[in-house]
């Protein structure tokens, strides 16, 4: 059973390839869906509070059952990530670099079109490769992380080389 925080709607995971896996809280189902026949599933759930523990199982068409697989709902992550430092960017750059929060994604655009992106490495480190712009081109640079939470904008205007 994958990560379930205080925002989801649904239990996602692996089991059996088309068992009917259920979602308890103690003897309560509040959701079930039959697993694919790659034995993915996806279990729609009223939203639960953080701390809730679930219950998991899979059954199978012969009428065997799992053992219980328990997860505690999380609290979602839901502060941004602070916005981008961005080093000078002149007119002859093909890459946009700086520090973010580590392993976020960081978006260059050009107004709302997007120009490039990559991910920041473990220290936040990042490069992401752009064509080359004309002095006076203004960049906004945003880093978003693992939960879409999207950071504040920070705008870099192109200078001459």
């Amino acid at each position: 059973v994958n990560k379930v925080d205080d925002n989801d709607k649904v239990v996602t995971g692996k089991a059996e390839a088309n068992s009917t896996v259920t979602v308890n809280i103690g003897k309560k189902r509040i959701g079930y869906a039959k697993a694919s026949s790659k034995g993915s599933f996806s279990v729609s759930i009223p939203v639960q509070k953080a701390g809730t523990t679930l219950n998991v199982t899979a059954k199978d068409s012969a009428g065997n059952v799992s053992k219980l697989t328990y997860i505690t709902v999380v609290k979602a992550d839901v502060t941004p990530p602070n916005k981008p430092a961005v080093n000078k960017v002149d007119d002859n750059d093909k890459v946009v670099t700086g520090k973010a929060e580590a392993n976020s994604t960081v978006t260059v655009n050009i107004g709302k079109n997007r120009i490039g992106y990559a991910k920041a490495n473990s220290k936040g480190l990042f490069s992401v490769s752009i064509p080359i712009q004309k002095k006076g081109t203004k960049l906004n640079v945003t880093a978003k992380d693992a939960s879409n939470n999207v950071s504040k904008v920070t705008y870099v205007t192109v200078v001459k080389h």
